[in-house]
């Protein structure tokens, strides 16, 4: 939310519609990989929603094209 190119009402906006999906529900993971500094890197689900699909459908996230052939959604 801080540096030149930040949308901190935009951030704001897409925590909250985050948080509007997950709060309150279980959620799964389906681990893909790891990454450089071994993070897991995954999908999420909600009541079988891939939540990064529905992010990216209501405009409150982005697909980084470097990354996504981890992710078959994305093709």
């Amino acid at each position: 939310m801080r540096g030149k190119r930040a949308e901190p009402e935009r951030a704001r906006a897409a925590g909250d519609h985050l948080r509007g999906i997950v709060e309150g529900r279980t959620v799964g993971l389906r681990r893909i990989t790891s990454n450089r500094y071994g993070r897991a890197v995954g999908e999420l689900f909600v009541d079988g929603m891939n939540v990064q699909q529905a992010m990216v459908a209501s405009s409150h996230g982005e697909i980084y094209w470097r990354y996504a052939s981890q992710c078959p959604w994305t093709r």
